[in-house]
């Protein structure tokens, strides 16, 4: 009866493991990456167009390898505005549930929680980036001598006002039209708040704050970006 036990545990625990493994495999998705990584670059060269920093024709002629691959990374320090993070991000979420769907095998209901899982990233860049750059504006026609402190405030009162806000609208997109049947019972917690670091970072971009307008905001808002569009097409 023992050794019953003892073999019943030790294929509960292999198929555990298998399990496991399974999971994994599922998660590192190079077909999804690709994906995302293909979403976020595609409005990076619409931006860059209209913001005059492609590269011209012969530009890169008589340059050494090295001296190419700076001159092709420097236009790709893209001026971020409102609309360029909304785009951007838009992009790296689509590219990442597009390889979500397409490349991986889903059953109905892990369709939906791709799905899911994209409205809600997308609302957490969207509506506290917006409420930021709201905020921003007001401050700028105050012409307050505390300008600065103002744009800190409106970095702080944005992200943590838009935080709750964006889990509250993603959760009612989602419940409404995306999959009523199993509620999205999801509750924002303190975990969650590194979902949120793009926002921080958005926001830093947006306000200009001039002790940290040093940082290089350009390079790495499109990581954090295609981060969020990669979880989104990697969910189960």
């Amino acid at each position: 009866m023992k050794i019953n036990r003892y073999t019943t545990l030790q294929n509960q625990n292999i198929q555990f493991s298998s399990k496991t493994d399974g999971d994994k495999k599922q998660k590192n998705n190079p077909a999804v990456l690709a994906a995302t990584i293909a979403g976020t670059l595609v409005p990076m060269f619409i931006i860059r167009g209209y913001q005059g920093k492609a590269l011209k024709s012969g530009a890169l002629k008589g340059l050494d390898l090295g001296a190419k691959a700076k001159a092709v990374l420097k236009s790709f320090h893209i001026e971020y505005g409102l609309n360029e993070m909304l785009y951007t991000s838009f992009g790296s979420i689509a590219g990442g549930l597009f390889g979500g769907l397409a490349f991986s095998k889903n059953e109905d209901k892990t369709k939906k929680a791709k799905i899911k899982e994209s409205i809600f990233q997308f609302s957490n860049i969207a509506i506290p980036t917006s409420i930021v750059a709201g905020l921003l504006e007001l401050s700028k026609k105050s012409k307050s001598k505390y300008e600065t402190l103002l744009k800190i405030a409106s970095v702080i009162v944005g992200v943590g006002a838009g935080m709750p806000l964006a889990a509250a609208v993603s959760k009612k997109v989602n419940n409404t039209f995306v999959d009523s049947k199993n509620p999205d019972t999801r509750q924002l917690k303190l975990k969650d708040a590194f979902v949120h670091v793009d926002d921080l970072v958005g926001a830093i971009a947006l306000a200009k704050v001039p002790f940290l307008d040093k940082l290089p905001i350009d390079q790495i808002l499109p990581v954090l970006y295609a981060m969020c569009g990669y979880e989104a097409g990697t969910k189960k």
